[in-house]
C-alpha cells in the first residue's frame, strides 16, 4: 500500500496567473507593509532572547564521591567551582566554571597543593581584554597554568627538608560559557 496514492502528481506549471486589480494591489502592498514590520517586531525579539539566552545559562553542578584505598592517607584531591564570574572575566564571558580532580602518589602534597593553587593561577592568567580568538587563549591559558602550579610546586617541595617526592596526575574541565575545555597532566582522563 503506497501512502501516496491519493496525491496528484507534482507539476511545475504554477497554475492560472490572475491579473491584480488595482485595489488588490493596494491592499497587498499595505499587507506587505504590514508584515515586515511584524518581521522586523520578530527579529528584535529574537535578538533580546539571544542576549537572555547567554545570560541564562543552564546551571551547573558537581558531585564527587572519594575512598581512601588501601594507603594510610588519602592521596587524591579535587575541586567544584561551578560559578567563577565573581572573578575579572572579559566582557563577552558570561559564566566561568571550574572542576578537577588530582590523583595523588606517593604522598598527598602535590595533589592538595594542585587542588589549592591551579584554578587560582587559571584565574589570574584567564584572557582579560576582549580577544578575537577566545578559543585559543584559553588553550594557551590552561597549559600556562598547568606549568607554573608545577614550577610552584616544585619549588616549595625542592624547598623541604628532606624533599618531597609527592606527585599528582591532573584532570580539568573548565566551562567558559557553553564550552567545555577538558585539560588533563597524567595518566587521569575524563571519558
Amino acid at each position: 500500500m503506497d501512502l501516496f496514492d491519493d496525491l496528484p502528481e507534482p507539476t511545475n506549471d504554477p497554475g492560472p496567473v490572475k491579473a491584480k486589480q488595482p485595489e488588490e494591489e493596494e491592499r497587498g502592498e499595505k499587507r506587505k507593509r504590514e508584515v515586515s514590520s511584524q518581521d522586523t517586531e520578530v527579529e528584535d525579539k529574537k535578538q533580546e532572547e539571544k542576549k537572555v539566552c547567554k545570560a541564562d545559562l543552564p546551571k551547573l553542578m558537581g558531585f564527587v564521591s572519594a575512598r581512601r584505598g588501601e594507603r594510610e592517607e588519602m592521596q587524591d584531591a579535587h575541586v567544584l567551582l561551578p560559578d567563577l564570574t565573581a572573578t575579572n572575566l572579559p566582557s563577552q564571558v558570561s559564566r566561568l566554571a571550574y572542576f578537577a580532580v588530582f590523583d595523588g602518589h606517593g604522598g598527598a602534597r602535590a595533589s592538595q597543593f594542585a587542588a589549592e593553587n591551579l584554578h587560582h593561577t587559571l584565574v589570574s592568567k584567564f584572557p582579560k581584554g576582549d580577544g578575537e580568538n577566545l578559543e585559543k587563549l584559553v588553550r594557551k591559558c590552561l597549559l600556562d597554568t598547568f606549568r607554573q602550579t608545577d614550577e610552584d610546586f616544585l619549588k616549595k617541595a625542592s624547598s623541604q627538608k628532606p624533599a618531597w617526592k609527592d606527585g599528582s596526575t591532573a584532570t580539568c574541565m573548565l566551562v567558559v560559557d557553553d564550552v567545555l575545555y577538558v585539560a588533563n597532566l597524567g595518566d587521569s582522563r575524563v571519558s
